[in-house]
């Protein structure tokens, strides 16, 4: 099969931008990029010190077809979580690929 036909997953590519409100306050807002089709492989990560309790971490690493808009992507959707992006490659190969890290944001992180 080729790399291509591994694309089985659809996800949504957003990038960040902050924005001023009326009243003067900064916020995030996560404009969509992209719905694309990857692969996805979930990892999971060390354990992480936040207060006085011990999280362990959870990640992806998704695979995508490559397209320069893509390189903005900082936060990925897929399954109903979002995903901070870590890290990006690109591969450069028959087929070029964006590979993306990312870890799981929790919900009071957003």
């Amino acid at each position: 099969m080729t790399v291509l036909g591994n694309l089985r997953r659809r996800i949504t590519l957003m990038r960040e931008e902050k924005i001023q409100g009326a009243g003067g306050r900064f916020y995030k807002n996560t404009p969509i990029i992209a719905d694309v089709w990857a692969t996805v492989s979930e990892v999971t990560g060390g354990a992480e010190e936040r207060a006085d309790k011990q999280i362990f971490t959870r990640g992806a690493e998704f695979s995508v077809r490559y397209s320069k808009p893509y390189l903005m992507t900082r936060v990925i959707k897929w399954r109903g979580q979002k995903y901070r992006v870590t890290s990006t490659q690109t591969t450069e190969a028959s087929t070029p690929m964006l590979n993306f890290s990312a870890r799981l944001l929790e919900e009071d992180m957003l």
